[in-house]
């Protein structure tokens, strides 16, 4: 099957068996995948606000002016945020 190397046995529609390349049979389906609720847009909305995530018109603006990276600034910030979260010693 195609050029891959796979192969299909069987008669369609209900007996086919999948193998792989290296003649290992395929068994079992991926999950399908969940359904939308029926206004996906407002469950969304409801899942931000429940989250406390605001978005708004001005929210994907991106405010770097092309400056230089301030590599020093940010592993200092991030080291900070660790300790934080790790609390006292």
């Amino acid at each position: 099957m195609h050029e891959g190397g796979f192969e299909v046995r069987g008669r369609a529609p209900d007996a086919l068996t999948f193998f792989t390349p290296a003649g290992i049979e395929l068994k079992g389906r991926p999950d399908p995948a969940p359904l939308l609720p029926a206004d996906p847009v407002a469950a969304l909305k409801a899942l931000h606000a429940a989250e406390g995530l605001e978005i708004r018109p001005e929210t994907n603006i991106i405010w770097w002016q092309g400056e230089r990276w301030d590599l020093s600034w940010a592993v200092e910030s991030l080291q900070s945020y660790k300790e934080e979260q790790r609390g006292p010693a």
